[in-house]
């Protein structure tokens, strides 16, 4: 049997990952669920881009040499 000696930083360093490990498993579902939620509003906003495109905007500098011709 092998005994191992840690020091008081090591020790305060194991509880605050053992803090951390018991949060995110406590919390895990409602991670997953703000995931989720991202996930979804990112594509509901890609389709909403993809149905809404309009016809190809002019650049300033088309704008500005087409309406220098026709003066």
């Amino acid at each position: 049997m092998a005994f191992v000696v840690l020091s008081q930083s090591s020790l305060a360093l194991l509880k605050i990952y053992q803090r951390f490990f018991k949060y995110i498993y406590h919390n895990s579902q409602y991670i997953n669920d703000f995931f989720n939620i991202s996930t979804i509003r990112h594509r509901i906003s890609t389709y909403r881009q993809k149905s809404t495109q309009h016809a190809p905007i002019k650049s300033y500098t088309q704008y500005s040499i087409t309406s220098k011709i026709a003066l």
